[in-house]
């Protein structure tokens, strides 16, 4: 009784050890469009760092071309554009 007690213990330690060493799927990049002196683009930016994220900045003087290149609606444009895992997301 006491080896089988043993057994299912250090069944169950090497499982949690498997278990905490699994590395968790790495943050997907975020790719960020924006101006350079607009404050909450970048404070979006420093939170989505401060979040995990891995965070690319594309500091340019105007994004309508990529803006319209990745098919944001004129209606729903704002300060910044970022593009995750193929995803667009609008300011």
């Amino acid at each position: 009784m006491y080896r089988a007690t043993l057994g299912v213990i250090a069944l169950a330690a090497c499982a949690s050890f498997a278990i905490a060493a699994q590395r968790a799927p790495a943050a997907p990049m975020v790719e960020v469009f924006k101006t350079p002196t607009c404050g909450c683009c970048s404070k979006w930016v420093e939170h989505m760092r401060a979040n995990g994220f891995n965070v690319r900045t594309n500091d340019l003087a105007d994004l309508t071309d990529i803006k319209k290149s990745r098919g944001v609606p004129d209606q729903v444009q704002s300060c910044h554009t970022a593009v995750v895992n193929g995803y667009v997301v609008e300011g």
